[in-house]
């Protein structure tokens, strides 16, 4: 979600278990390349999605993909890319600040000066694409259903105005040469989640509140209250989960807006998944597994401190990936409360985790470059009960 950015004890590390596939020698960074524009884009809510495409096969040993340059930890995944956010200086100067002061709401934004691309690279030869160059800070990204999402800070200090830029944005690659604005004007995008359904963006610091967005609702459909300033978690078909600084997990029934409070998070929530059987949340401190009714926390597993880890990864209907900063990767089997963790021989600085199908990524600061490898790792180590 937002996305805001739309970024906020040791951990003994599992030895890999033995692997006689070849290690595969890095490649080069390609060439970063500006995705062509298209004469006549096509309509985010009208085109048709691209011809469904298998994914390669998951390499053996870690594979660099692409190079890797100052971006958020938040990787989106299709058969054929990976896509990221990426931030950069500004290539022209910021505007000047209305309020007479930075414009960053807390130290997270850190947003005066920058900008940033929504970046691709592929599965298979690893080109690397600029698909939109952006005059402010970028914060969440997400996808559903072909449709990339994203927040972002306009960075003009005070009050935001008719003639800063929009805070939430969409994409649908192959069919957009711009992205689309979408929601109202007067509101403060910061983080967003999604569905299979829709797309949730919350109003934490401005008007307040948080709304659906989807095809019945391009403008946004109020969930949560103005009088509400949500960290969004996850949402299934029924329930959008969510806490304020109380850090109580609040779950609102999509239909009928009644809200229940549950189990205490104890930190800031995040990122977080919905399955058949409860709520995963990761805090800034610990990853808990919750009970579907969202009052009991049946998991709490501590993780180290680590400022701008990225989003995790659920997957499969049982798994949480994740990664710590380090040379680690890791994953949590919530039906059994196992947690398996890896040292991946070219990780350094692993933060931002993504899953498809049998391949995990993840964007690593130390080495510059997103990687891919095998999930089969997992079940070839060790698991322990923390």
């Amino acid at each position: 979600m937002i996305r805001i950015s739309l970024g906020l004890v040791s951990i003994g590390v599992a030895v890999l278990s033995g692997c006689n596939a070849e290690r595969p020698v890095p490649v080069a960074a390609p060439a970063v390349v500006q995705a062509p524009s298209t004469a006549a884009p096509a309509s985010v809510e009208t085109a048709a999605p691209a011809p469904a495409e298998k994914p390669p096969p998951a390499p053996s040993m870690p594979l660099r993909m692409a190079s890797y340059d100052s971006g958020l930890c938040d990787l989106v995944v299709t058969p054929s890319h990976v896509y990221w956010l990426e931030i950069h200086d500004r290539r022209s100067s910021p505007p000047p600040s209305k309020g007479g002061g930075s414009g960053a709401y807390g130290a997270a934004l850190m947003c005066d000066e920058a900008g940033g691309t929504l970046t691709r690279t592929s599965r298979r030869d690893g080109e690397k694409v600029t698909l939109v160059k952006l005059d402010y800070r970028p914060y969440d990204l997400t996808a559903r259903d072909g449709t990339l999402y994203w927040t972002g800070a306009p960075c003009t200090g005070g009050a935001r105005g008719q003639d800063d830029p929009d805070w939430f944005w969409s994409y649908r690659d192959g069919a957009s040469s711009e992205p689309t604005t979408i929601g109202a004007k007067d509101r403060s995008y910061l983080g967003i989640i999604a569905s299979e359904a829709s797309v949730f963006v919350s109003d934490r610091f401005g008007k307040g509140g948080a709304l659906r967005v989807d095809e019945a609702h391009p403008d946004g459909e109020p969930i949560l209250p103005d009088n509400e300033q949500p960290w969004l978690i996850a949402a299934d078909g029924r329930r959008l989960a969510w806490t304020d600084r109380s850090w109580q997990l609040a779950l609102t029934d999509l239909a009928t807006r009644s809200t229940t409070r549950g189990a205490p998070l104890d930190a800031m929530p995040m990122d977080g998944s919905a399955f058949a059987n409860g709520w995963l949340v990761r805090t800034t401190e610990a990853i808990l597994v919750i009970t579907a009714d969202g009052k009991t926390v049946r998991k709490r597993f501590t993780i180290r401190p680590y400022g701008d880890r990225g989003n995790g990864a659920f997957a499969g209907g049982r798994y949480y990936y994740w990664a710590d900063g380090d040379d680690t990767l890791s994953r949590l089997d919530v039906t059994t409360g196992m947690v398996a963790r890896v040292r991946a021989p070219e990780a350094k600085r692993a933060c931002g985790v993504a899953v498809d199908g049998d391949t995990i990524f993840w964007a690593d600061r130390g080495r510059e470059a997103v990687f891919a490898w095998r999930t089969s790792i997992f079940d070839e180590t060790p698991p322990e009960d923390p």
